[in-house]
């Protein structure tokens, strides 16, 4: 038996043990952050509410102190972490499974999608033999196609997986993501 995942990254298990145990005893963390794209980390004052593995990733969901929101930080972006002294109680009313539930891959959040995607019959064997998502719908066409329905909390880990299908989907709803996908197929293909 074998598993081997494309993109696999290395968890700082020190990292991942101090964040766990500021979890369970509810302590603040500090640490500097990078966003993807920045050039310099940013320093973040959280309050950690749930540790996942999602997408080959480690994320920490936490709120953070200084902008009043729950966000989401891959562990890999995370440097210099001290835990500070100071308690903090999780809300009753955050759960894990309801962030996550609206995510493609590893980006919960509490927006609301609704993508339609066509997939041609070349592709739709691959499509209906797996469950991309627990929302998911599936409809046979006439033509040997699929249209998959999706309902998503952000849109931007499923449009590098229509991406990732070409000429084989084509995206039916909502239109903002069909605009996107359009425009980077126009970009890609000014660099052939």
């Amino acid at each position: 038996i074998s598993f081997n995942a494309v993109g696999q990254t290395e968890t700082d298990i020190k990292l991942f043990e101090a964040l766990s145990r500021a979890l369970a005893n509810r302590r603040q963390v500090e640490f500097d952050y990078r966003k993807p794209g920045a050039t310099s980390p940013e320093r973040r004052l959280v309050e950690p509410y749930h540790l996942a593995y999602r997408d080959n990733l480690c994320y920490l969901v936490g709120r953070d102190v200084n902008k009043n929101a729950l966000r989401q930080f891959a562990l890999l972006r995370i440097t210099k972490l001290k835990v500070r002294n100071k308690r903090y109680a999780i809300p009753a009313d955050f759960s894990a499974e309801k962030y996550f539930a609206g995510a493609f891959g590893a980006q919960g959040g509490t927006e609301n999608h609704r993508v339609r995607i066509r997939f041609d019959a070349s592709a739709a064997f691959y499509i209906r033999e797996r469950r991309w998502h627990a929302s998911q719908t599936l409809q046979d066409l006439p033509d040997g196609g699929v249209e998959l329905t999706l309902h998503l909390a952000s849109l931007a880990e499923v449009e590098r997986w229509i991406l990732s299908w070409g000429a084989h989907a084509v995206v039916l709803e909502p239109e903002q993501l069909h605009i996107s996908i359009r425009e980077r197929l126009k970009k890609a293909l000014s660099h052939y």
